[in-house]
């Protein structure tokens, strides 16, 4: 099996901390720790685990660019990206004791501008990308399992633009935040969604509008950093559905990819586990 993602790549820079600072103080860092970042670069690690996965993003020319490539290219992933002139993406994550964070970024090119290539894929997930990009991966893409996962990025460039490639997917994933953004508009979507909701119980609206509740399973493990939850997920309802074609068993399995993530420190399954041996 192969699957497709056309996303965002960045670094994720971490800063971990005992607290946050209050107004007008000063903390020292226990540490820093570099990742691979973004939901593309996220879902498309997390699948490489388990199937053969391409990997559509864009970055710049400078020093943080060539430290994603390099990254990148020591991983499963197959590469295709564009070269922009300027900066590439880099993100601050300041991460304190109880697995609270804060998260600033600094901006840099990280999004797809190309064309897939021709390849037959079983599935396809659009993450952070222009909606002409989207739109033209999940047109041609008539036969592949179809997923789209918006995120902050998605709802930058508009809820029109969201709805209307969410329209084309088979899957819309969105968190909570996202839905309570969209708001009435979710109706406008005529294919499955699924919202997360955190620990609480995982909504799947499907082109019926019919709603079906999923509990989130108590793993009893440590919460170490969120970052990175919904990109696991996403990337685990794939695997999961590319193998079965049943959404239930999918989100369920997607349950637990996520509690995977949120049990250690780093935005994916691969470079969190590798950097923090």
């Amino acid at each position: 099996m192969r699957a497709a993602v056309i996303g965002a790549a960045s670094i994720d820079r971490y800063l971990i901390l005992d607290s946050f600072p209050e107004r007008d103080s000063m903390v020292f860092a226990k540490g820093t720790h570099n990742f691979i970042g973004g939901s593309g670069a996220n879902i498309a690690l997390n699948l490489s685990k388990y199937v053969e996965t391409d990997f559509y993003f864009g970055t710049g020319n400078d020093l943080t660019s060539e430290w994603i490539l390099k990254r990148l290219s020591s991983s499963e992933l197959n590469l295709s990206y564009k070269i922009e002139d300027g900066p590439g993406a880099e993100t601050i994550v300041m991460l304190d004791s109880h697995g609270e964070r804060r998260i600033i970024s600094l901006g840099g090119h990280a999004l797809f501008s190309g064309v897939i290539d021709e390849k037959r894929y079983d599935a396809i997930c659009v993450a952070d990308c222009f909606k002409e990009v989207a739109v033209d991966a999940f047109r041609k893409a008539s036969e592949s399992l179809k997923v789209y996962v918006p995120g902050g990025c998605g709802l930058y460039f508009g809820v029109d633009a969201v709805i209307e490639v969410s329209c084309l997917s088979d899957f819309t994933i969105l968190s909570e935040g996202e839905a309570q953004t969209i708001q009435d508009r979710i109706s406008e979507i005529t294919s499955n969604v699924i919202i997360t909701r955190g620990s609480s119980e995982t909504l799947w609206i499907d082109g019926n509008k019919s709603r079906r509740s999923f509990e989130v399973e108590n793993t009893g493990g440590k919460l170490a950093d969120t970052t990175g939850a919904g990109d696991a997920f996403a990337a685990g309802f794939i695997e999961k559905f590319m193998k079965c074609g049943d959404p239930v068993q999918s989100i369920y399995h997607a349950h637990r990819k996520a509690a995977e993530v949120i049990s250690v420190i780093g935005p994916n399954l691969v470079e969190g586990r590798k950097d923090l041996r």
